[in-house]
């Protein structure tokens, strides 16, 4: 998928490319979420409304920066998504990381740093 945001990046607009991938996953998911949906509060609307924001800013900033960089090095960094996902839960919402959850943490910081050692190695 990063691959080919990449090669389409070149081609396509950013935000073309975020308007497309809004529409592919809006098709596959509406039909799941028309299932299960319950009016939302106002509050969970607002909440709703910011994280859709803040997801199309992560959204053109990923696809810049697939732009601008090599694909495999920023593919690093998203792997540490699922360790930080865990620190934030954990400081904003008080919800303590299971044993299995910071195994799992410690297993993708340190692959993350071996692939990113080994590609320094290499690329020297």
């Amino acid at each position: 998928m990063h691959v080919l945001t990449k090669k389409m990046g070149a081609k396509e607009s950013v935000f073309a490319l975020m308007f497309w991938l809004a529409v592919s996953t809006l098709a596959i998911s509406a039909p799941f979420a028309l299932a299960e949906w319950t009016p939302m509060e106002i509050n969970t609307l607002a909440l709703t409304a910011l994280i859709a924001g803040l997801g199309s800013i992560y959204s053109y900033l990923m696809i810049v920066g697939f732009r601008m960089g090599v694909v495999s090095r920023a593919m690093q960094l998203t792997y540490l998504s699922v360790p930080l996902a865990f620190v934030f839960g954990w400081l904003f919402f008080d919800e303590a990381p299971t044993q299995r959850m910071i195994y799992g943490s410690v297993f993708i910081l340190l692959s993350t740093a071996l692939v990113s050692t080994n590609e320094k190695t290499v690329a020297s």
